[in-house]
């Protein structure tokens, strides 16, 4: 019975179909968010909130293993020092991305052009000394 209990869970959990969350990271369902038109083709029928808080080693991450169908991405106080363009290529759904708390002192440039879905990037409390004015080519700032 235990057994049969566990499969259901497993063929019923809510990120099925989704990446597996990276270690030391915690993947949420956003079950009232509506999942982006452009994910549905891809077979993404849940948005996912990852927070990933828990790692001793900012450089631990692998950006890369992000769940795809990432929509909010909380790295607020996780000790990055810098942004590379290449980071948040494997999320291009994201529309929430919170940097907050780090040490970020330097950002490449075209780091977030390719997250055409960005709607809101938390920067506050950091390091940065300059931004590039071509930081947010293409993106509308508030």
């Amino acid at each position: 019975m235990i057994l049969l209990y566990c499969l259901l869970l497993t063929l019923w959990s809510p990120t099925r179909g989704s990446e597996e969350c990276p270690a030391g990271c915690y993947c949420h369902p956003l079950k009232n968010v509506p999942v982006p038109d452009a994910m549905l083709p891809f077979g993404h029928t849940i948005a996912l909130k990852v927070n990933c808080h828990a790692l001793a080693d900012p450089e631990a991450l692998d950006f890369s293993n992000l769940p795809e169908n990432t929509i909010h991405l909380d790295l607020a106080k996780y000790g990055l020092k810098a942004i590379d363009k290449n980071d948040f290529v494997a999320v291009p759904w994201l529309e929430k991305l919170d940097l907050q708390g780090n040490q970020i002192s330097s950002i490449q440039e075209g780091s977030f052009i390719r997250l055409k879905y960005l709607e809101i990037l938390d920067l506050s409390r950091n390091n940065l000394r300059v931004i590039s004015p071509d930081m947010f080519d293409g993106k509308s700032l508030y």
